[in-house]
């Protein structure tokens, strides 16, 4: 199987699995959340990815998208158990692809902090911070790298600052990086023009300037250590012209118009 590098290079689209925690649901497995699934209901992992490989899927997210510590300390678990979590998660993940007998790559699945975080409160009297969102992404990335995943995938962020913090220490483990913004409808009042958002107020520009500016990576170019950029969920089911295959088209579109004035 090509590395996931040399895979990037080839024109033909990559299919991607998509929810984990809504697969498990349909399963009958409710948790506090998702990562535990990894100790608790392996079989089921498997299935999930299982199900996705079969369905035609190349790349297959491990079930990390909510093991960073500061969630799981939440769901009562400890750094140990924390560790476990995340490497059971990759283990699981190439377990289905060995069943499979099929060439599909695992990305390292690294989600969103649980609340809003010090760069976008302004403070740590209500955002959890930075140390602490920098300290738990290497402690996942550190794990995810020793077990073997073929790239990261950043997703479902609301926060460009958290998305720059989360490549800065990304980067150090020399693996490809992609980061999905999720973006919700706005509009701009003077001209009326439709500029996909963040819950923060970041659009893909800001994602660009974020990236590039340095201000969370001792004035590095983020963006240099970036291969793949996109967007994931946001759906608006109120406006059928913004959700589904529409929000992604719009949404690609946007990004990379951004990608064209940022030169």
């Amino acid at each position: 199987m090509k590395k996931f590098l040399e895979r990037l290079e080839d024109p033909k689209p990559l299919i991607l699995d998509g929810g984990f925690g809504s697969e498990l649901f349909s399963r009958g497995i409710e948790l506090a959340n998702s990562s535990l699934a990894n100790q608790e209901y392996p079989e089921a992992v498997v299935d999930v990815h299982s199900s996705y490989i079969e369905a035609g899927a190349d790349v297959i997210e491990t079930n990390t998208f909510v093991a960073t510590g500061p969630h799981l300390e939440m769901a009562g678990k400890s750094r140990s158990d924390a560790d476990d979590i995340v490497r059971r998660g990759v283990e699981l993940a190439r377990e289905a692809v060995e069943r499979s007998g099929k060439n599909v790559y695992v990305a390292g699945s690294v989600g969103p902090s649980p609340g809003a975080i010090e760069a976008d409160s302004g403070g740590t009297d209500f955002g959890i911070p930075n140390r602490v969102v920098e300290e738990s992404f290497r402690r996942l990335a550190s794990i995810l790298a020793r077990e073997g995943v073929d790239f990261f995938c950043v997703e479902t962020m609301f926060s460009a600052k958290e998305a720059a913090i989360a490549v800065n220490i990304l980067k150090d483990y020399d693996l490809p990086i992609a980061v999905n913004l999720t973006y919700k409808f706005t509009r701009d009042r003077k001209t009326g023009k439709v500029v996909y958002r963040t819950d923060w107020g970041h659009s893909a520009a800001d994602l660009l300037e974020i990236l590039s500016g340095g201000q969370f990576s001792h004035d590095h170019d983020l963006l240099e250590s970036v291969q793949m950029l996109g967007l994931n969920c946001g759906a608006e089911s109120t406006r059928q012209d913004h959700t589904g295959m529409a929000y992604a088209l719009s949404g690609v579109q946007q990004l990379n118009e951004a990608l064209e004035k940022n030169g």
